[in-house]
């Protein structure tokens, strides 16, 4: 047998235990053009010999398109490629989907992408403080086009169904919780936009909080309102922000960062390994060609304080700490005025003299002099030693000047 028989016969096994047919040589191609159906689902069986090319009639909407694809028969050898042709740009995906995780790489037969709006640039720009925010975009310049062409490499026939749907939850408010499912193959991304300077909703910064009740690991990205979208985990380090979350995460995010809005982008990962090792969903190979790892993700958007109520906040306890001080130093110097009067009161022998000088009975009221003087000094420590001698010589020297008055 020579070289190329061995090659064909090899190349024949390949194919054969790869469950499909190889090409052959000056294949003709031939492409097939249909109108899809929007909102709507088309269903389509290819090979190496047909290209589908699903054309959208032009139309006018607020949201973009959210687009899925689905196969079953397609391999990692020979998939179909899914490509996007929009008026801004291109974008392009296989089915299966590979998926790198520590373990391996993964496969997953549906995907689900969300269309970057064509104009978007408008969007971003519009005044959110008006009366009907949306109403704004239902504009002849908000006119949307698009087409999809599948083809695959595989002699044998594959199939696969392209659904197309408006994301009617795309524009997000404060206060107003959303849960999404998302998945590797399934990315999704809402789209925020913050209130003028001018309006009393406005804030310097909001705070997206995102909450999870099952282990799976997902990301959470923020990105500016531009085309393209970095929506899967290969690509999403490209966005300005992004964090890995396992069951509760929290982002703050500044107007000065995005003054037209920013975009916030959900996709799990293919394993829980940046988040934990131990609950890794990924551990057996033979589920690669099966798994489909989910998260159900709950998340809302709240106002955060702005500078102003800042300001506020630490004027009023500046106050509150000024006001203490003062009553504090006023109850001080009361009572060190007490203090000071008593013991002048308690210790001088003149206040006898003054005494007697304004009584008629001299010998009557020597005795309340002496009770008054020698009670008004009595405190805790009166009782001293020291205290007790002092008392008494003061007590002699009353009882000696009321005798000689007398």
């Amino acid at each position: 047998m020579n070289r190329s028989m061995q090659l064909i016969v090899l190349g024949t096994f390949w194919c054969f235990i790869h469950g499909a047919y190889c090409i052959p040589f000056n294949n003709e191609i031939s492409a097939i053009s249909v109108v899809g159906s929007y909102p709507g689902s088309n269903s389509f069986v290819i090979n190496s010999t047909t290209v589908y090319i699903v054309s959208y009639s032009t139309y006018a909407s607020i949201y973009p398109t959210r687009l899925t694809s689905i196969t079953t028969g397609a391999r990692m050898a020979f998939p179909i490629r899914v490509v996007v042709r929009q008026q801004k740009g291109v974008s392009s995906w296989q089915l299966p989907l590979r998926v790198n995780s520590k373990l391996g790489p993964l496969s997953f037969y549906t995907t689900s992408r969300t269309l970057c709006h064509t104009h978007m640039d408008i969007i971003a720009n519009l005044n959110r403080s008006s009366i009907d925010f949306l109403s704004q975009l239902n504009h002849t310049r908000l006119l949307q086009e698009f087409s999809i062409s599948v083809s695959t490499s595989s002699l044998r026939p594959l199939d696969i169904e392209i659904a197309t749907q408006e994301a009617k939850d795309f524009y997000i408010k404060e206060n107003q919780e959303y849960t999404v499912v998302t998945s590797p193959s399934e990315p999704i991304y809402y789209y925020y936009k913050f209130f003028e300077r001018n309006s009393d909703n406005y804030r310097d910064t909001v705070v997206l909080e995102v909450n999870s009740e099952d282990q799976t690991c997902f990301y959470v990205s923020i990105q500016e309102p531009n085309c393209p979208i970095y929506d899967l985990e290969s690509e999403i380090h490209n966005g300005k922000f992004y964090q890995t979350v396992n069951t509760r995460g929290g982002l703050t995010v500044g107007n000065f960062e995005f003054p037209n809005g920013f975009f916030v982008v959900f996709v799990a990962k293919g394993d829980n390994y940046d988040c934990s090792i131990e609950n890794s969903l990924t551990k057996e190979r033979g589920r690669l060609k099966t798994f489909n790892q989910t998260s159900k993700v709950n998340f809302k958007v709240r106002p955060s304080i702005s500078i102003e109520d800042y300001i506020k906040a630490a004027l009023i306890i500046l106050g509150a700490i000024l006001i203490f001080y003062i009553v504090l130093v006023a109850i001080l110097c009361t009572f060190y005025q007490i203090n000071k009067i008593n013991r002048k009161s308690s210790l001088s022998p003149d206040v006898a003299t003054v005494y007697l000088e304004n009584f008629q009975s001299p010998m009557m009221r020597s005795l309340e002099i002496v009770f008054h003087i020698v009670s008004k000094g009595l405190t805790k420590g009166s009782f001293k030693p020291q205290r007790v001698r002092e008392r008494e010589r003061m007590q002699r020297g009353i009882i000696l000047k009321i005798v000689q008055l007398n």
